[in-house]
């Protein structure tokens, strides 16, 4: 496993362009992460289409979490076809999802697999991708044809797949997407009557549970 890289903001190199140069060099990518803005997705947009075009296949999921990520971002990534999305709805309020890890795999048929990982402070939004103050830490482990990755890489494997898996990781379809949006409608409608935040729930249908309301600005 190599030395470890910290990846900042800065004149010369950006989160943005260790992330695209990781996404244009991958086999397969997996992605967590809390929040997704319109501007954040449009600056990927490029990169995302050459994947879609090179049938790069790819898992992403985001959350409903403080109603950040807005139906017009989940529908925009769930056009790509190489791409699985999947939004992880937290059952409570007091159930967070600030999650900010970018997986990739490199996979060769000589030299087995190459696994890097990047976790930190980074959402996908314009500013924590190129200007924000953000801190974040990349990771490369060679993993040999036949050989399991490493501690690291595994533990981050199975957290991901934990995640995916999970009851609250809703899988995007035109009715979550219909459900997602009437609920954000009535949080804008409703929003002088119930200070806080309020908590989407997404089963067969739209269900809102109005505890408290909280709007939440780009990070």
């Amino acid at each position: 496993m190599k030395s470890p890289e910290f990846i900042n903001n800065t004149r010369l190199h950006t989160f943005y362009n260790s992330l695209v140069e990781q996404l244009l060099s991958c086999t397969e990518f997996k992605i967590s992460v809390a929040f997704i803005s319109f501007g954040g997705l449009q600056v990927l947009l490029d990169t995302l289409q050459i994947l879609s075009s090179k049938k790069i296949p790819g898992e992403i999921i985001t959350t409903s979490y403080q109603n950040f990520t807005k139906p017009i971002v989940l529908e925009r990534i769930a056009s790509f076809p190489n791409i699985k999305l999947k939004i992880y709805v937290p059952p409570t309020s007091e159930d967070g999802f600030h999650a900010k890890g970018y997986l990739f795999n490199n996979t060769s048929s000589v030299h087995g697999q190459q696994w890097t990982i990047i976790i930190g402070s980074s959402n996908i939004t314009g500013r924590a991708l190129k200007s924000n103050i953000e801190w974040n830490v990349l990771q490369n482990e060679e993993v040999q044809a036949n050989q399991e990755p490493g501690i690291f890489t595994q533990s981050v494997l199975e957290e991901f797949e934990q995640l995916w898996k999970s009851p609250w990781a809703k899988d995007y379809s035109d009715q979550f997407l219909i459900s997602y949006r009437d609920y954000l409608q009535h949080v804008k409608s409703v929003r002088t009557e119930f200070p806080g935040n309020t908590v989407f729930s997404f089963d067969s249908g739209p269900v809102v549970q109005p505890n408290r309301i909280a709007l939440c600005q780009e990070r």
